[in-house]
């Protein structure tokens, strides 16, 4: 017992001081006996297992300095490689890392990290402790043998409080087994052990608050009824704000909160301010997505402001039960850069409400619903009153009419007689747009349009 705690002694000795031999002189000792194995561990310690000399060394070339935008996400901060080429398979099971942040940076509990090999996160992320430290403990990585390693990066989420202020990453320590005999190795940077005194430091990164995006409504577009084969109906005028830095609008996400069978009747149009045409999209599902590259993209200076145009183009309305749907376009979402720095906008310093009013889209009147080989009249010296009507629908004159038949908005009669009457009780009709046939004696027809509320 008493050997073997001094052999272990000795492991331990060779371990921490990375010694390439240890002389064991066995008739020193007074343990004649036991000769044999202390050769043996003589020539374990001496030459049969070779000390592993594993070197972690920086291999990004990250700028002192570099901006980042405090919020974005997914922030590559620190590569690394393990210099193996003098080693046997090595496994690394842990690594602690450190911030050093000045300004907003210092509350370190906002930092989140992970570390990726091509892509593919290693173990779990972390968040940094109140002195700045993360350790992660739950790798599983392969150091190859007698090899360079797979390049290591170390990847940061911030939020937006974290700026203005700066951030510096280093890795304090690694531990590192021998993968065959589970032997702890120290790692080296440099000529020396890495440790906190000896740490891989990163590059400096300037946190900066980014640009922050406003939008509103700016000129007010009442609903309208929009008839087929019409252009450039103008739909909805947006007004966008940046603080903080300029920037630039490169999607627009538009949603249809209404009848998802505008889609395939219309193309959606983006203009900008000056009235130039940027874009022509078609609704999918119920999504306008505008994609705008280079030079479309709608620039906002800071501290200004500048505007955009959605306009609608209605086409192919065939019959009644496409006539009357209604739509109502909302900018649901944006996504852009901030000009400084090339970074993506934060969606948190993104914020606005801009929903367009009902619009409905409806068949040309020149053209006959259901029936288009009869031709319409005029219809200009027939009334219908009043409208909207809630209980009662008064028909002026009505000597040459004879048939009325009222058609609800998706092509359905609801209504129809022969009589000769003036006063259509309306009071069990659902709210909404109603379109009144009037059969002329001339075999012509006269179209309204009755509104229930």
């Amino acid at each position: 017992q008493e050997i073997e705690l001094w052999l272990k002694e000795i492991v331990t000795s060779v371990q921490k001081t990375k010694s390439d031999r240890v002389s064991l002189q066995a008739e020193e000792l007074s343990f004649p006996e036991v000769t044999p194995k202390i050769t043996m561990c003589y020539y374990f310690l001496s030459g049969g297992i070779e000390p592993m000399e594993l070197q972690i060394i920086r291999s990004d070339n990250f700028p002192e300095g570099g901006i980042v935008v405090a919020g974005d996400g997914d922030i590559e901060v620190l590569r690394w490689i393990f210099d193996n080429i003098d080693g046997p398979e090595g496994e690394l099971l842990s690594v602690t890392v450190k911030i050093e942040g000045t300004g907003n940076a210092v509350n370190y509990s906002n930092f989140t990290a992970a570390i990726f090999i091509d892509g593919i996160q290693q173990g779990s992320a972390r968040n940094f402790d109140s002195n700045g430290i993360a350790i992660f403990n739950d790798l599983v990585s392969i150091i190859p043998e007698g090899a360079i390693s797979e390049e290591f990066t170390l990847v940061v989420n911030t939020i937006g409080p974290s700026a203005p202020g700066t951030m510096k990453y280093s890795i304090l320590d690694v531990l590192v087994e021998d993968f065959e005999n589970d032997i702890p190795i120290t790692t080296f940077n440099g000529v020396d052990p890495l440790s906190v005194d000896n740490p891989l430091e990163g590059a400096l990164f300037e946190l900066i608050i980014g640009a922050t995006v406003t939008y509103e409504i700016n000129t007010f577009i009442p609903g309208v009824d929009i008839f087929e084969n019409t252009v450039d109906n103008n739909v909805i005028n947006i007004r966008f704000y940046a603080t903080g830095d300029s920037a630039a609008i490169k999607d627009l996400y538009f949603e249809n909160f209404l009848d998802p069978e505008i889609a395939s009747r219309g193309d959606w149009k983006l203009y900008d301010e000056n009235g130039e045409f940027l874009q022509i999209k078609q609704m999918i599902g119920d999504i306008v997505h505008f994609e705008l590259n280079n030079p479309n993209r709608i620039v906002i200076p800071n501290g200004g402001f500048t505007d955009a145009w959605l306009k609608f183009d209605a086409r192919d309305i065939t019959d009644p039960s496409q006539s009357g749907h209604n739509f109502q376009m909302d900018l649901s979402e944006i996504e852009g850069r901030t000009l400084t720095t090339g970074e993506n906008l934060v969606p948190e310093n993104i914020s606005g409400t801009a929903t367009s009013e009902v619009f409905t889209l409806l068949m040309d009147p020149s053209r006959a619903v259901g029936i288009n080989s009869i031709p319409y009249a005029n219809g200009n010296g027939i009334k219908i009153y009043p409208n909207p009507a809630k209980d009662f629908l008064n028909i002026t004159p009505i000597k040459d009419i004879v048939r009325i038949v009222i058609l609800n908005s998706l092509g359905e009669v609801v209504f129809s007689t022969t009589a000769p009457i003036d006063n259509i009780n309306v009071s069990s009709f659902d709210l909404g747009l109603y379109f009144i046939q009037l059969h002329m004696k001339s075999g012509e027809i006269v179209l309204k349009k009755l509104i229930k509320h």
